[in-house]
């Protein structure tokens, strides 16, 4: 099932290159935390090093497992191929591996939840303040844009189950966290790729990419219909595993980029107890939109 886009994000494009690089500078990201079940796990000849998207996979895994909470400044570029423009916003992202109380972890699958908080946006050489808020609870898909006063909230599981919102090359935003190796190589060809390739016209992202390992991702003939995506690239820190760069290309031309910045995880991880909670503003004047399931019809 492909989980629906959010509806005001990036919805109108100003005129920049594509080919242009990213205006904004780039973030050093801080050393993050070494998980040893990973390394051991992946059967490297040294630190950092994989003998193939197998081994690759397999030690992303295990490292994955070990995250039960992940914070991160993100910044979201798209470039338009037709119209040849480019948006940016830039906020928090907040990842919990199962957002049910303690109590009710024992039975059933980890309810996945997500929420971003942008805060920016540039348009060309002008940033503007403008807050956009997109949380999901492992149900529901609620956006919240307060300039409008306009919430909108969509059920995109049955009543009572959930979905995984962060499944790479489905949900929407690509975040890299937490995937599991079997449903990956069931829909796509996954290779190792050089670090910039794909991004090399970029100069401040080939930057980035620098000590990491890029994933590359392309649908398999079997799963290509049901993809929007042509090609995704995913970049992991050599030593800690977390996510740096995600790139989807889809088969439209459009490049959607996120940049993960200052990755914190589990007790360092910055997060709201009330992060995730997807009800409704009770001010007056607000625009309110609730879309309650309605079968797997995408």
């Amino acid at each position: 099932m492909n989980l629906p886009k959010p509806t005001t994000l990036l919805a109108s494009g100003v005129e920049l290159a594509a080919g242009t690089a990213l205006a904004t500078p780039t973030p050093t990201l801080p050393a993050a935390s070494l998980v040893q079940a990973a390394v051991a796990h992946a059967a490297m000849a040294q630190p950092g090093t994989f003998a193939s998207a197998d081994a690759l996979l397999d030690a992303l895994e295990v490292a994955d497992q070990g995250i039960d909470r992940l914070s991160s400044r993100v910044r979201y570029t798209r470039f338009f191929a037709i119209a040849g423009d480019m948006q940016q916003r830039v906020g928090d992202l907040y990842f919990v591996a199962d957002v049910r109380p303690a109590s009710a972890r024992r039975e059933g699958l980890p309810r996945r939840a997500f929420r971003v908080d942008f805060e920016t946006l540039m348009v060309g050489r002008r940033v503007e303040q403008e807050q956009k808020t997109y949380v999901f609870d492992g149900e529901w898909l609620a956006e919240r844009a307060p300039a409008e006063k306009l919430f909108i909230k969509q059920q995109i599981a049955p009543p009572g189950e959930s979905v995984d919102p962060l499944r790479i090359g489905e949900g929407p935003f690509v975040v890299p966290v937490g995937q599991r190796k079997a449903e990956i190589v069931k829909r796509y060809s996954a290779t190792l790729a050089p670090e910039a390739e794909g991004i090399s016209q970029w100069p401040s992202l080939a930057a980035r990419a620098a000590g990491t390992v890029q994933l590359k991702l392309e649908p398999l003939a079997t799963y290509v219909d049901q993809s929007d995506h042509e090609t995704i690239r995913v970049w992991y820190d050599r030593g800690s595993l977390l996510p740096v760069l995600a790139l989807t290309v889809g088969f439209d031309g459009d490049t959607t980029v996120v940049e993960m910045l200052d990755v914190l995880t589990n007790d360092n991880a910055r997060m709201d107890d009330a992060a995730f909670d997807t009800t409704p503003p009770s001010e007056p004047g607000w625009d309110v939109q609730v879309r309650e399931w309605r079968g797997d019809t995408e």
